[in-house]
């Protein structure tokens, strides 16, 4: 505002629904002390002469921001892979909800719905926070819980032995146990697999070979003794 002749002395400011509120050219105002709804606001100013200019208005909308009224989670402790669910509401006094926003300390954005459930939280501490939107694009102050997701162990196989059994006991790959009850024990050379011996009483032989059709009544094949 200006004025030609003099000096601008005084200004006066008032909105529609809070009556006066300021009396400099500039100022600011926290919009929390104004009533929600529309404003209209309205300006003058005085110059040194102690005349008023006329009023100059324009139009302020004061919304309300949403709040959330509830926030559900299924346990607050539970084991990695367990299914957690989870709901929440939220209210505009002026307005609609529109959007919800649910997040995790560990693992991020979680979903944009109200309900939802999950199996993939990671393990640790979680802060879950929950947040509504309404259709002034307003976010609500966060809510939020904690959720302890507890490490599912993880088991190797570390050895195994021994490796071999048989229904009497145990023996050692290298060297078969043999005993009074033993006839014949062959063993085959791993190395080649085409021979074995016999480590009985009776000192045998043998030998892997190719068997024709006609040996046998289909091509494979066969292992023969000699005594």
């Amino acid at each position: 505002m200006a004025d030609s002749y003099s000096l601008i002395t005084n200004y006066t400011w008032i909105s529609s629904k809070d009556g006066y509120i300021g009396n400099t050219s500039s100022f600011t105002l926290n919009a929390s002390t104004l009533t929600l709804g529309n404003h209209t606001i309205s300006v003058r100013f005085k110059d040194s002469s102690g005349s008023w200019s006329g009023w100059s208005n324009f139009t302020y909308k004061i919304y309300k921001t949403p709040t959330v009224t509830s926030l559900n989670i299924s346990a607050w402790m539970d084991d990695q892979g367990d299914r957690v669910f989870f709901n929440g509401t939220g209210t505009d006094s002026d307005g609609t909800i529109v959007r919800y926003r649910w997040t995790s300390d560990i693992d991020g954005l979680l979903s944009t719905q109200s309900s939802f459930n999950t199996t993939s939280l990671s393990p640790g501490n979680h802060t879950i926070e929950f947040y509504v939107q309404d259709n002034s694009t307003l976010w609500s102050s966060k809510s939020d819980r904690w959720l302890y997701i507890n490490d599912q162990p993880i088991g190797t196989i570390v050895s195994v032995s021994p490796t071999t059994v048989y229904t009497n006991g145990s023996f050692a790959p290298d060297k078969p146990e043999i005993d009074s009850n033993t006839i014949h024990m062959w063993r085959l050379d791993e190395g080649s697999g085409s021979s074995t011996s016999d480590d009985g009483s009776y000192d045998w032989s043998g030998n892997i070979y190719n068997s024709p059709s006609w040996v046998t009544g289909k091509s494979g094949y066969a292992l023969e003794f000699d005594g």
